[in-house]
């Protein structure tokens, strides 16, 4: 995890997983990210793992995320973070399609489809 300006980085999300903020390792971390620790703590208690690195997933980000899913309601936000990331990671697990992350000062905003896909595959759990 590093703290940075911002990009633009192309993923399939079927190689996301999920982990919960709690279980990231906090000790020698730099300042800067501890306070992104506890701020996604605070928020959706999400990390990703990508094949490259692991970035807290940041309040705006889950609803672009659960739009590519197919995710409809707001149930999400009534679970635990342990089951969310549970469905989360079947929902990924099962989409073939590519997204572009949008990662600003170390955190994923945002999800985008990177090239057109056809009709979107609902993840019914």
């Amino acid at each position: 995890m590093k703290v940075e300006g911002t990009r633009n980085e192309r993923v399939k999300i079927s190689r996301l997983h999920f982990i919960e903020a709690e279980k990231i390792q906090k000790e020698g971390l730099p300042l800067e990210e501890i306070r992104l620790l506890y701020q996604t703590m605070k928020g959706t208690g999400l990390y990703v793992q990508t094949p490259k690195e692991t970035l807290p997933v940041a309040d705006a980000a889950m609803k672009s995320l659960q739009g590519l899913l197919g995710i409809r309601g707001r149930a999400l936000k009534k679970l635990k973070t342990a089951d969310v990331r549970m469905i989360l990671n079947k929902c990924t697990a099962l989409s073939g399609k590519t997204a572009v992350m949008q990662i600003s000062e170390g955190q994923i905003i945002g999800f985008q489809k990177s090239e057109k896909e056809g009709e979107k595959q609902k993840c019914a759990i």
